[in-house]
């Protein structure tokens, strides 16, 4: 594919943190395509450094913003 969307689940709010991690991220990650991660607030997908593209799961402009400079920069 050309890229990945990975959408954290809401758990912060339920739990105090989140500790999911989807397991479509390390495939993805060292193949050097692009990932647009849609994270909640202290999440273990959160930490992961080699995601450029990271938006706030509940900041729609945040996502906005994100997936527009994700197209822009990887665009043909």
């Amino acid at each position: 594919f050309d890229g990945l969307i990975v959408n954290d689940t809401k758990a912060s709010s339920i739990f105090g943190f989140n500790h999911y991690l989807p397991s479509k991220i390390s495939d993805y990650l060292g193949s050097g395509t692009p990932i647009i991660a849609l994270i909640d607030e202290q999440s273990t997908l959160e930490k992961v450094e080699n995601i450029k593209y990271k938006a706030n799961l509940n900041d729609h402009e945040d996502i906005y913003r994100v997936v527009n400079m994700a197209i822009n920069e990887v665009s043909v």
